[in-house]
């Protein structure tokens, strides 16, 4: 199984740039004749199917959703630093500018360093200053193996000490740490149906979070579906509420690992695997190794500035990039409002998460599968979809013969409605770089 990776990536500032411009011109749409909408919002359509829980979901009970730090996409990465900005982000021209705060590099003796600083003034929406310290502590808290989320890759970076930090082991370097994913992925293969029913037991990764009985799972049955095939009386929900925790997951491991294995949750058992072989390999390091109780690279100036150090000459735009991470919901920028799950005509849900501004102006999130991006524009579901690639050529066809337009994102691609953002605008945005 192939792991995406969780660096930081490229684009994602870029694509930040347009669902801020988005948000600016919510107020600016053409005429609602031609198409119904849902509401006067801007509405943004990922085409990655489903967004994922764990970027929807608060995290603890001080969190918020669309939170970047949880991401399981580039694209969920880059809407999540709407409410978590990042220090710098590029211009038309593709150049770093600063926004927050700035990044400054320098080579020196064959090491480079980079100069952080943030901007004065800072404040969260608590009304507290934002000083180094909490991007410091940020750093150290993406660099521990406790923190699962889209960043999870960040101790790989040429960061003096990073490595040695993460393990509690301060002899310890990037070149001594075993390739996780190649050893979860031979001991996911290696998994049997007992094995993998004892898993899901264990971690509840038969979906228990869920109350809702007629929610299709993994394996496109409802829960009802496999209540009546297990043969468990009428397929009711007070057969459900006689049912205790404990059975019920019992009857789920059991439906669950009879399935052929080319229909087991693979993703979350390779995930296990790999947490689980990590965690072993981090506790042996811990026990045999000296402390290190701080990232060695990492120094604080003052209330506003730190230097980080690398291992050897790393360049300018890149280092600028793994230090480029966000920082936490600002005063004046946008935060999370409301978030619900979304029906749609074939009974499915999904999660759709709107952000609201200063103004009280707000854009709503969700996520389609790609082929849906064209009703989704049509029936004014949403305003613009953004792809996690290139367009295909005859969808993009279809678009464009029915009224619609389309846009290079970086990397990236979008089909937007022109009656309802300004072409001109879009074509300004740091977009194409």
């Amino acid at each position: 199984m192939q792991r995406t990776k969780r660096m930081i990536p490229i684009r994602a500032a870029a694509l930040t740039l347009v669902f801020a411009a988005l948000f600016a011109l919510a107020a600016c749409g053409g005429s609602d004749d031609k198409k119904q909408r849902v509401d006067s919002r801007i509405n943004v359509a990922l085409a990655v199917g489903t967004l994922s829980e764990s970027f929807c979901r608060p995290q603890n009970a001080g969190g918020t959703a669309a939170n970047p730090f949880f991401a399981k996409s580039a694209i969920e990465y880059a809407a999540g630093c709407l409410t978590a900005p990042t220090l710098m982000r590029r211009d038309e021209k593709g150049e770093w500018q600063p926004l927050y705060g700035s990044i400054e590099v320098k080579d020196a003796d064959g090491i480079t360093t980079a100069t952080v600083k943030v901007n004065s003034g800072l404040r969260f929406y608590g009304g507290s200053l934002y000083k180094i310290e909490r991007y410091m502590n940020l750093m150290e808290q993406i660099s521990l193996p406790s923190y699962k989320g889209w960043l999870r890759d960040f101790y790989k970076n040429p960061i003096n000490g990073i490595v040695a930090f993460r393990y509690k082991n301060s002899a310890l370097t990037l070149a001594d740490v075993p390739d996780f994913d190649a050893l979860a992925a031979k001991a996911a293969k290696a998994e049997t149906a007992a094995d993998y029913k004892a898993l899901l037991t264990e971690t509840k990764l038969a979906g228990l979070f869920s109350k809702n009985l007629y929610d299709k799972w993994f394996d496109g049955r409802t829960f009802m579906q496999i209540l009546a095939e297990a043969g468990k009386g009428r397929t009711s929900e007070e057969d459900y509420n006689k049912m205790d925790g404990s059975e019920t997951l019992e009857l789920l491991s059991e439906a669950l690992s009879q399935l052929p294995r080319d229909e087991w949750r693979l993703d979350e058992l390779y995930e296990y695997e790999r947490d689980r072989i990590e965690d072993e390999f981090a506790a042996e390091q811990k026990a045999a190794g000296k402390s290190a109780g701080y990232i060695k690279g990492l120094y604080r100036i003052n209330d506003l500035t730190c230097t980080v150090t690398f291992d050897g000459i790393v360049e300018r735009d890149r280092a600028i990039e793994i230090l480029n991470l966000p920082l936490a919901t600002l005063s004046g920028e946008m935060r999370c409002g409301d978030r619900k799950y979304r029906g749609t005509e074939n009974g499915e849900t999904g999660w759709i998460v709107s952000l609201v501004n200063k103004q009280n102006e707000s854009m709503s999130l969700y996520a389609v599968d790609p082929e849906a991006a064209l009703p989704a524009l049509t029936l004014g579901q949403a305003q613009i979809v953004v792809f996690e690639n290139e367009v295909d050529p005859a969808l993009r066809a279809q678009a464009e013969s029915a009224g619609f337009a389309y846009a290079a994102i970086g990397a990236r691609a979008a089909l937007y409605d022109p009656e309802a953002i300004a072409p001109d605008a879009l074509r300004e945005l740091a977009v194409f770089y």
